[in-house]
């Protein structure tokens, strides 16, 4: 039997109450959410193929409806989505890792953005994940490096030079430390810096220094110099002097200070003594 709907106003099938089966439904759900509730469960158990199919082809049929419920659930969602993105990424990383390098690809400015804004608002966790980084990575940063600093070298020093002047005080107290646990390779970077690349001399004339007197020691003073040696030019290279083997020798660090840029040579003066201590024997 068909007649006028109260609430809709159309010519349709009687239900109940004046009003035709979807109105009356609609009005019995709003008054009864838990029974709806409890309907609906048992209908998704009893029917799971048949919902899914009929929600595959709503779908097909309703692209830019999908696309708003997606965005507005996502938007009430955040937690859920983020955990879903995680397990998802677990479950299939190779299979992501892949996509994330075509996308980067193809949006290189807009992956560079992405990163920028990232990093701002994540400065902490993007310092701890670095430095996990280069823990793990340490050889291969190396070998880009190698790569990458002949090509960029304006680029790399000017890089340097701003991280210098930010962090002058951190790079001090750095080198400070460094310095007091590496004496020797302090001594020699200095040497290298002063006259250019250190020679087979340093090391012949530290052999011979141990060799005569059994420990480094100051040539002047004949004194024990182990941790605070100096190579000494005999001629300073402020007068022309050289890197050579004639032209070192050791002292301790008050004697080199004391002799500042005198002509000096406490080596020859050992072997002259010795030449004529042999002569008068």
């Amino acid at each position: 039997m068909n007649k006028i709907c109260k609430k809709c106003g159309e010519f349709k099938k009687y239900h109940a109450k004046g009003l035709c089966k979807n109105c009356y439904t609609k009005k019995w759900r709003i008054e009864n959410p838990e029974k709806a509730k409890e309907r609906n469960k048992r209908y998704r158990l009893k029917n799971r193929e048949k919902r899914r199919e009929s929600i595959k082809k709503w779908r097909k049929n309703n692209p830019e409806k999908v696309k708003i419920q997606k965005k507005k659930w996502n938007k009430e969602n955040p937690e859920k989505v983020k955990a879903m993105m995680r397990k998802y990424y677990i479950e299939h990383q190779e299979k992501m890792k892949e996509k994330t390098k075509k996308w980067r690809i193809e949006n290189l400015e807009r992956a560079k953005i992405r990163e920028k804004k990232w990093r701002i608002e994540n400065l902490e966790k993007y310092k701890e994940y670095m430095k996990e980084y280069r823990r793990n990575n340490a050889e291969k940063l190396k070998e880009y490096r190698r790569k990458y600093r002949p090509n960029n070298l304006e680029k790399y020093r000017k890089s340097n030079r701003k991280y210098y002047a930010k962090n002058y005080e951190k790079i001090r107290e750095k080198n400070r430390k460094w310095e007091a646990r590496n004496p020797d390779k302090r001594r020699e970077y200095r040497f290298k810096r002063k006259v250019g690349k250190p020679a087979e001399a340093i090391k012949q004339i530290i052999n011979e220094n141990i060799l005569k007197y059994g420990i480094i020691t100051c040539e002047k003073c004949k004194r024990e110099c182990e941790n605070y040696f100096h190579i000494d030019h005999i001629i300073p290279i402020s007068k022309d002097g050289d890197n050579n083997y004639d032209n070192l020798q050791i002292l301790c660090a008050k004697h080199n200070l004391e002799k500042h840029t005198k002509i000096v040579n406490y080596r020859q003066d050992i072997e002259d003594k010795q030449f004529y201590l042999r002569e008068a024997i």
